[in-house]
Protein backbone atom coordinates (compact mmCIF):
# COMPACT_ATOMS: atom_id res chain seq x y z
CA UNK A 1 0.00 0.00 0.00
CA UNK A 2 2.99 2.32 0.44
CA UNK A 3 3.50 2.58 -3.33
CA UNK A 4 -0.24 3.11 -3.82
CA UNK A 5 -0.40 6.00 -1.37
CA UNK A 6 2.77 7.52 -2.83
CA UNK A 7 1.35 7.40 -6.36
CA UNK A 8 -1.99 8.71 -5.14
CA UNK A 9 -0.27 11.67 -3.48
CA UNK A 10 1.62 12.49 -6.69
CA UNK A 11 -1.67 12.39 -8.61
CA UNK A 12 -3.83 14.23 -6.07
CA UNK A 13 -4.34 17.00 -8.62
CA UNK A 14 -6.36 14.50 -10.70
CA UNK A 15 -9.13 14.58 -8.08
CA UNK A 16 -9.29 18.39 -8.23
CA UNK A 17 -9.21 18.41 -12.04
CA UNK A 18 -11.90 15.72 -12.27
CA UNK A 19 -14.18 17.63 -9.91
CA UNK A 20 -13.65 20.84 -11.89
CA UNK A 21 -14.40 19.16 -15.26
CA UNK A 22 -17.54 17.48 -13.92
CA UNK A 23 -18.67 20.82 -12.47
CA UNK A 24 -18.31 22.43 -15.91
CA UNK A 25 -20.46 19.71 -17.46
CA UNK A 26 -23.18 20.04 -14.82
CA UNK A 27 -23.03 23.84 -14.73
CA UNK A 28 -25.80 24.40 -17.33
CA UNK A 29 -28.13 22.10 -15.40
CA UNK A 30 -27.51 23.82 -12.09
CA UNK A 31 -27.82 27.23 -13.74
CA UNK A 32 -31.32 26.29 -14.91
CA UNK A 33 -32.13 24.88 -11.47
CA UNK A 34 -31.14 28.19 -9.89
CA UNK A 35 -32.99 30.17 -12.55
CA UNK A 36 -36.30 28.29 -12.53
CA UNK A 37 -36.20 26.39 -9.25
CA UNK A 38 -35.55 27.20 -5.65
CA UNK A 39 -31.96 27.73 -4.56
CA UNK A 40 -32.34 25.43 -1.56
CA UNK A 41 -33.35 22.57 -3.86
CA UNK A 42 -30.35 23.15 -6.12
CA UNK A 43 -28.05 23.10 -3.09
CA UNK A 44 -29.60 19.88 -1.81
CA UNK A 45 -29.20 18.26 -5.23
CA UNK A 46 -25.53 19.24 -5.22
CA UNK A 47 -25.05 17.78 -1.74
CA UNK A 48 -26.72 14.40 -2.28
CA UNK A 49 -25.17 11.65 -4.46
CA UNK A 50 -26.82 11.22 -7.86
CA UNK A 51 -29.12 8.19 -7.84
CA UNK A 52 -29.38 7.91 -4.05
CA UNK A 53 -32.75 7.65 -2.35
CA UNK A 54 -32.28 11.14 -0.87
CA UNK A 55 -31.51 12.54 -4.34
CA UNK A 56 -34.66 10.99 -5.82
CA UNK A 57 -36.74 12.29 -2.92
CA UNK A 58 -35.53 15.83 -3.52
CA UNK A 59 -36.24 15.54 -7.25
CA UNK A 60 -39.76 14.18 -6.79
CA UNK A 61 -40.59 16.83 -4.19
CA UNK A 62 -39.25 19.60 -6.44
CA UNK A 63 -41.19 18.42 -9.49
CA UNK A 64 -44.39 18.04 -7.48
CA UNK A 65 -44.22 21.48 -5.92
CA UNK A 66 -42.55 23.51 -8.66
CA UNK A 67 -43.43 22.58 -12.28
CA UNK A 68 -40.80 25.00 -13.62
CA UNK A 69 -38.17 22.87 -11.90
CA UNK A 70 -38.77 20.23 -14.58
CA UNK A 71 -36.70 22.33 -16.99
CA UNK A 72 -33.70 22.00 -14.72
CA UNK A 73 -34.22 18.26 -14.35
CA UNK A 74 -34.50 17.91 -18.15
CA UNK A 75 -31.18 19.68 -18.70
CA UNK A 76 -29.61 17.53 -15.98
CA UNK A 77 -30.81 14.33 -17.67
CA UNK A 78 -29.47 15.49 -21.04
CA UNK A 79 -26.02 16.09 -19.54
CA UNK A 80 -25.76 12.67 -17.88
CA UNK A 81 -24.57 10.79 -21.04
CA UNK A 82 -21.81 13.35 -21.53
CA UNK A 83 -20.90 13.06 -17.85
CA UNK A 84 -20.71 9.26 -18.14
CA UNK A 85 -18.44 9.39 -21.21
CA UNK A 86 -16.24 11.94 -19.47
CA UNK A 87 -15.93 9.72 -16.41
CA UNK A 88 -14.92 6.74 -18.57
CA UNK A 89 -12.36 8.82 -20.47
CA UNK A 90 -10.84 10.36 -17.35
CA UNK A 91 -10.64 6.96 -15.63
CA UNK A 92 -8.72 5.61 -18.63
CA UNK A 93 -6.53 8.71 -18.68
CA UNK A 94 -5.72 8.27 -14.99
CA UNK A 95 -4.70 4.65 -15.53
CA UNK A 96 -2.52 5.54 -18.51
CA UNK A 97 -0.81 8.43 -16.73
CA UNK A 98 -0.17 6.31 -13.65
CA UNK A 99 1.39 3.62 -15.82
CA UNK A 100 3.83 5.82 -17.74
CA UNK A 101 4.55 8.24 -14.90
CA UNK A 102 3.83 11.31 -17.06
CA UNK A 103 1.89 13.20 -14.40
CA UNK A 104 0.99 16.34 -16.31
CA UNK A 105 -2.47 17.78 -16.94
CA UNK A 106 -2.02 18.01 -20.72
CA UNK A 107 -0.78 14.43 -20.99
CA UNK A 108 -3.55 13.18 -18.70
CA UNK A 109 -6.18 14.82 -20.92
CA UNK A 110 -4.45 13.45 -24.02
CA UNK A 111 -4.53 9.94 -22.57
CA UNK A 112 -8.20 10.41 -21.69
CA UNK A 113 -9.16 11.41 -25.24
CA UNK A 114 -7.08 8.71 -26.88
CA UNK A 115 -8.43 5.92 -24.68
CA UNK A 116 -12.10 6.89 -24.58
CA UNK A 117 -13.37 4.47 -27.23
CA UNK A 118 -11.16 1.50 -26.19
CA UNK A 119 -12.29 2.00 -22.58
CA UNK A 120 -15.92 2.30 -23.67
CA UNK A 121 -15.59 -0.92 -25.66
CA UNK A 122 -14.17 -2.67 -22.60
CA UNK A 123 -17.04 -1.32 -20.50
CA UNK A 124 -19.63 -2.72 -22.91
CA UNK A 125 -17.96 -6.14 -22.81
CA UNK A 126 -17.55 -6.04 -19.03
CA UNK A 127 -21.08 -4.92 -18.11
CA UNK A 128 -22.34 -8.51 -18.35
CA UNK A 129 -20.10 -9.40 -15.37
CA UNK A 130 -21.91 -7.27 -12.72
CA UNK A 131 -25.26 -8.10 -14.33
CA UNK A 132 -24.65 -11.81 -13.73
CA UNK A 133 -22.82 -11.63 -10.37
CA UNK A 134 -24.88 -8.88 -8.79
CA UNK A 135 -28.08 -10.21 -10.32
CA UNK A 136 -27.52 -13.63 -8.74
CA UNK A 137 -26.69 -12.03 -5.38
CA UNK A 138 -29.77 -9.78 -5.61
CA UNK A 139 -31.99 -12.83 -6.18
CA UNK A 140 -30.56 -14.42 -3.03
CA UNK A 141 -31.28 -11.22 -1.10
CA UNK A 142 -34.94 -11.28 -2.13
CA UNK A 143 -35.28 -14.96 -1.19
CA UNK A 144 -33.95 -14.61 2.36
CA UNK A 145 -34.67 -12.61 5.51
CA UNK A 146 -33.17 -11.80 8.89
CA UNK A 147 -29.47 -12.47 9.41
CA UNK A 148 -29.20 -14.47 6.19
CA UNK A 149 -30.58 -11.50 4.27
CA UNK A 150 -27.86 -9.28 5.75
CA UNK A 151 -25.22 -11.80 4.73
CA UNK A 152 -26.62 -11.94 1.20
CA UNK A 153 -26.63 -8.13 1.07
CA UNK A 154 -22.95 -8.17 2.06
CA UNK A 155 -22.40 -10.75 -0.70
CA UNK A 156 -24.08 -8.38 -3.16
CA UNK A 157 -21.68 -5.58 -2.19
CA UNK A 158 -18.69 -7.92 -2.53
CA UNK A 159 -19.92 -9.07 -5.94
CA UNK A 160 -20.15 -5.44 -7.10
CA UNK A 161 -16.69 -4.57 -5.78
CA UNK A 162 -15.20 -7.69 -7.40
CA UNK A 163 -16.81 -6.73 -10.70
CA UNK A 164 -15.44 -3.17 -10.55
CA UNK A 165 -12.02 -4.47 -9.54
CA UNK A 166 -12.06 -6.82 -12.52
CA UNK A 167 -12.85 -3.87 -14.79
CA UNK A 168 -10.11 -1.74 -13.21
CA UNK A 169 -7.43 -4.38 -13.78
CA UNK A 170 -8.70 -5.00 -17.33
CA UNK A 171 -8.60 -1.25 -18.03
CA UNK A 172 -4.86 -1.31 -17.37
CA UNK A 173 -4.41 -3.73 -20.27
CA UNK A 174 -6.74 -1.68 -22.47
CA UNK A 175 -4.84 1.59 -22.05
CA UNK A 176 -1.58 -0.33 -22.54
CA UNK A 177 -3.01 -1.45 -25.91
CA UNK A 178 -2.79 -5.15 -25.04
CA UNK A 179 -5.25 -7.77 -26.24
CA UNK A 180 -7.67 -9.95 -24.24
CA UNK A 181 -7.92 -7.25 -21.58
CA UNK A 182 -11.00 -8.68 -19.86
CA UNK A 183 -9.59 -12.20 -19.55
CA UNK A 184 -6.18 -11.01 -18.44
CA UNK A 185 -7.76 -8.56 -16.02
CA UNK A 186 -9.50 -11.46 -14.29
CA UNK A 187 -6.20 -13.34 -14.07
CA UNK A 188 -4.54 -10.32 -12.42
CA UNK A 189 -7.48 -10.01 -10.02
CA UNK A 190 -6.99 -13.60 -8.87
CA UNK A 191 -3.32 -12.90 -8.19
CA UNK A 192 -4.23 -9.75 -6.24
CA UNK A 193 -6.95 -11.10 -3.95
CA UNK A 194 -5.15 -9.83 -0.84
CA UNK A 195 -4.73 -6.37 -2.38
CA UNK A 196 -8.38 -6.40 -3.42
CA UNK A 197 -9.48 -7.28 0.12
CA UNK A 198 -7.48 -4.42 1.65
CA UNK A 199 -8.45 -1.92 -1.05
CA UNK A 200 -12.14 -2.88 -0.89
CA UNK A 201 -12.14 -2.66 2.92
CA UNK A 202 -10.65 0.84 2.85
CA UNK A 203 -13.05 1.83 0.07
CA UNK A 204 -16.13 0.59 1.96
CA UNK A 205 -15.13 2.10 5.31
CA UNK A 206 -14.11 5.50 3.97
CA UNK A 207 -16.93 5.51 1.43
CA UNK A 208 -19.42 4.69 4.18
CA UNK A 209 -18.08 7.57 6.26
CA UNK A 210 -18.41 9.96 3.30
CA UNK A 211 -21.94 8.69 2.71
CA UNK A 212 -22.77 9.30 6.36
CA UNK A 213 -21.34 12.82 6.13
CA UNK A 214 -23.37 13.33 2.95
CA UNK A 215 -26.59 12.28 4.67
CA UNK A 216 -25.87 14.32 7.81
CA UNK A 217 -24.97 17.36 5.73
CA UNK A 218 -28.09 16.91 3.60
CA UNK A 219 -30.25 16.84 6.74
CA UNK A 220 -28.55 19.88 8.26
CA UNK A 221 -28.64 21.87 5.06
CA UNK A 222 -32.26 21.14 4.10
CA UNK A 223 -33.26 24.67 5.03
CA UNK A 224 -32.23 27.67 2.93
CA UNK A 225 -31.27 29.74 5.97
CA UNK A 226 -28.18 27.55 6.49
CA UNK A 227 -26.61 29.57 3.70
CA UNK A 228 -26.19 29.00 -0.02
CA UNK A 229 -22.42 29.60 0.05
CA UNK A 230 -21.99 27.17 2.93
CA UNK A 231 -24.00 24.57 1.04
CA UNK A 232 -21.91 24.87 -2.12
CA UNK A 233 -18.59 24.70 -0.25
CA UNK A 234 -19.73 21.66 1.71
CA UNK A 235 -20.89 19.89 -1.45
CA UNK A 236 -17.55 20.57 -3.16
CA UNK A 237 -15.56 19.23 -0.20
CA UNK A 238 -17.64 16.05 -0.08
CA UNK A 239 -17.26 15.68 -3.85
CA UNK A 240 -13.50 16.11 -3.59
CA UNK A 241 -13.30 13.49 -0.82
CA UNK A 242 -15.20 11.05 -3.01
CA UNK A 243 -12.89 11.61 -5.97
CA UNK A 244 -9.81 11.17 -3.80
CA UNK A 245 -11.22 7.83 -2.67
CA UNK A 246 -11.78 6.81 -6.30
CA UNK A 247 -8.20 7.87 -7.06
CA UNK A 248 -7.00 5.58 -4.25
CA UNK A 249 -8.92 2.70 -5.87
CA UNK A 250 -7.41 3.43 -9.29
CA UNK A 251 -3.81 3.77 -8.14
CA UNK A 252 -4.10 0.58 -6.08
CA UNK A 253 -5.17 -1.31 -9.20
CA UNK A 254 -2.37 0.19 -11.27
CA UNK A 255 0.18 -0.94 -8.67
CA UNK A 256 -1.39 -4.40 -8.50
CA UNK A 257 -1.32 -4.69 -12.28
CA UNK A 258 2.26 -3.47 -12.45
CA UNK A 259 3.39 -5.97 -9.81
CA UNK A 260 1.94 -8.93 -11.71
CA UNK A 261 2.95 -7.93 -15.25
CA UNK A 262 6.50 -6.95 -14.31
CA UNK A 263 7.27 -10.20 -12.51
Amino acid sequence: MKNTLSLMWKMKWVAFATLFIEMLILLPAYFVLFRFGEKSLAVNLAVTPVGSSEHLTVLIDAISNNPAFVYGVLVLVLTLPLLFLTKVALAAGTMASAQDGELKLSIWLSHAGRNLFPALGLFLRWIIVPVVLCGAAAVLVTMTDGTVKKLMTALLVIAWLLSVSWFSFALNFTVAREKKALIRGFSVLLKNINRFAVTAAVFVVVGGFIKLMDFSYFSANSALETGLGFGIVGALLLGLATRLLVLFWQTSHVEGWRKVTSS
